[in-house]
């Protein structure tokens, strides 16, 4: 990352070349480093003395970084390889050091400390997929009951709508019948008793009281007829007479 093939290696290319790929270069690589430094440094209980030669390396590379101006503007002055490379070298010796004996940590760490650090971890990620877990069940839990108690408010609801919908039947049907029945007991009395003059109560503004209002009307439209069939057959018989009396 910093070596051979870094960005200590694309800074050295720059003093040589100038080529700006080789600043875009270093910048990448920079990045890259400095997240791997402050990884390191969050590691669970690691010691003051690894943190100091973390400092050391970073402090180094941000050493490299800041003299990529002053090699710019080196370039600017036409001034050759010879003077810029004396004006912009950097002691890298301490951070190679701080490396060395970073990897030496590494490399000689006793295994029962390896294991015990691995184990914590370990148990971490267990917690982890256990408080997970149990999230995941409550939640399933809480859909499915979300689900039965909605599935019972639908049910509710449609018996609800059904007796509802058969109570308004049979109301309407019971009425229907009961006019019915109404204006056939007024024709069966009509027939009994001779009486063709008995009215028809009229309920309500549908098709049965309609044809209720109408036979009303046709029991007064025969009153009509008759009433001035009377006046004539009167006047008829009027006539006769006097005939009969001049005769």
């Amino acid at each position: 990352m910093i070596g051979y093939g870094g960005l200590i290696h694309g800074f050295k290319n720059y003093v040589l070349r100038g080529g700006k790929e080789y600043v875009e270069r270093f910048n990448k690589r920079h990045v890259e480093a400095k997240k791997i430094i402050n990884s390191y440094q969050n590691l669970v209980e690691i010691t003051q003395l690894e943190v100091g030669h973390l400092n050391v390396i970073r402090v180094t590379l941000q050493k490299y970084q800041s003299l990529l101006e002053t090699v710019s503007k080196i370039y600017e002055d036409g001034q050759s390889i010879q003077k810029i490379d004396p004006a912009v070298k950097v002691d890298d010796k301490p951070a190679l050091i701080a490396i060395l004996k970073l990897h030496n940590y590494i490399t000689t760490i006793d295994t029962s400390i390896w294991w015990k650090k691995n184990s914590f971890r370990l148990e971490l990620i267990k917690q982890v997929s256990d408080i997970v877990r149990r999230d995941l069940v409550s939640e399933v839990q809480r859909t499915i009951e979300t689900a039965e108690n909605t599935l019972i408010f639908y049910l509710i609801l449609t018996v609800f709508s059904i007796l509802i919908s058969m109570v308004i039947g049979y109301q309407i049907m019971r009425r229907m019948v009961d006019e019915l029945e109404n204006i056939s007991s007024n024709m069966r009395r009509m027939q009994l008793s001779g009486n063709f003059d008995l009215q028809l109560k009229v309920k309500g503004n549908d098709e049965i009281s309609e044809m209720a209002q109408a036979f009303n009307n046709l029991i007064d439209e025969r009153n009509k007829n008759e009433a001035i069939l009377g006046i004539i057959l009167g006047f008829t018989e009027l006539a006769m007479e006097s005939n009969n009396a001049e005769q």
